[in-house]
């Protein structure tokens, strides 16, 4: 009988473990369902858009569709405006704000693989607006601060900020088919975008058709 007893005890435990590390298990939502999970452990996904780095501290906040959300990490992520994350860490609310205090941030999709048309940063610029870019393009004019380059058909065309001492040589003969991978910005006020060569990540490279 006593075996039996023990053998009732031993299930109970387990089950009671099992139990235990399902409720450890963290829950993957979207952003929008943040608030009801406050304390939990989540797993959530989204397109960094913006992203501050300190000294021992990393502050991102990531979109996915209307909705964004705040994270806040004691180590590099390693990642760039319009990459794709999916993050692992604790609901909280700071500031009247939710956030997710980051254990782990996995890059799903680097923002720099998927070439977007012109005429799709054109028509969906608020979408684009405050992130890296990969587009493809013909170059049309060079000037001194500034290229513009345009679409197979010359229906879109975009003004390509760079540096003072970025090499555009290879861009003067004959007005190659491009790479551009930049920053777009899109100024709501005047209706204009434009794309901004600002560190290594960016840059042009001509295409061999």
């Amino acid at each position: 009988m006593r075996r039996y007893a023990y053998l009732l005890l031993s299930c109970f435990g387990i089950l009671f473990l099992y139990f235990l590390a399902m409720l450890s298990q963290p829950t993957e939502i979207s952003i929008d369902e943040i608030e009801h999970f406050e304390g939990k452990r989540v797993i959530v996904d989204g397109i960094v858009v913006k992203k501050i780095s300190l000294e021992e501290s990393e502050s991102l906040i990531i979109q996915n569709g209307n909705s964004s959300l705040h994270i806040f990490s004691t180590f590099p992520s390693h990642t760039g405006y319009g990459d794709e994350v999916k993050v692992l860490g604790k609901v909280e609310k700071y500031k009247g704000q939710w956030e997710v205090i980051a254990e782990e941030i996995r890059i799903i999709k680097k923002w720099d693989t998927k070439s977007i048309p012109l005429w799709e940063l054109a028509e969906n610029a608020m979408k684009y607006n405050g992130r890296n870019v990969n587009v493809t393009g013909y170059v049309k004019k060079i000037y001194s601060k500034y290229l513009i380059i345009t679409d197979e058909e010359g229906n879109y065309e975009i003004k390509v900020f760079y540096p003072s001492d970025y090499n555009i040589s290879m861009l003067k003969k004959n007005y190659p088919h491009v790479c551009v991978k930049a920053f777009f910005q899109y100024d709501e006020k005047s209706f204009s975008f434009s794309l901004n060569i600002k560190n290594e990540e960016h840059g042009i490279e001509v295409l061999n058709d």
